[in-house]
């Protein structure tokens, strides 16, 4: 079994209550080397943990999607914070699930992350099932499953 990996996301205090409320349920990152290492690499973080100051949050994370176009994710522009903190044309949407407990967050992970690419837009998804297949905003649906492997090599090119 494998330890719960986690990702630490500092936010400010109005998104910070959006997410405790549940009305929040995508975090954007831009698309930088960091995030690159840190959310695609062989084993992706199970929990978003969120900080506020001294208060903290953990929701599970859903899936982790590359190469995303933030204004689509949203359904509406960037706000002038927005483009002040994601400049790149592309981010990183990462969805999240329900709120983890202080005693869920120390138990052991037993999930498996399933990998796929779309081959027309190359955009890579991930999905916590096999029979899950992720849609593409392209609307092709080609997609291809990869390895972790795969996914490192492609996306630090």
């Amino acid at each position: 079994m494998k330890q719960q990996k986690f990702a630490l996301f500092r936010v400010r205090q109005e998104y910070f209550d959006q997410i405790r409320a549940g009305t929040k349920n995508v975090e954007l990152r831009k698309d930088s080397r960091y995030w690159r290492t840190h959310l695609i690499c062989q084993h992706p973080p199970d929990v978003a943990l969120f900080l506020c100051g001294k208060r903290q949050l953990a929701r599970r994370i859903v899936s982790i999607r590359a190469n995303q176009d933030p204004e689509a994710i949203l359904g509406r522009p960037l706000s002038e914070q927005g483009r002040q903190d994601i400049p790149t044309p592309t981010c990183f949407a990462i969805f999240l699930g329900e709120v983890v407990t202080g005693r869920e967050r120390k138990q052991k992970s037993k999930m498996t992350k399933f990998w796929w690419q779309c081959k027309s837009c190359k955009k890579i998804f991930w999905t916590l099932s096999r029979d899950v297949r992720p849609t593409c905003p392209c609307g092709a649906n080609k997609l291809r499953k990869i390895g972790p492997y795969t996914v490192r090599r492609l996306r630090l090119k």
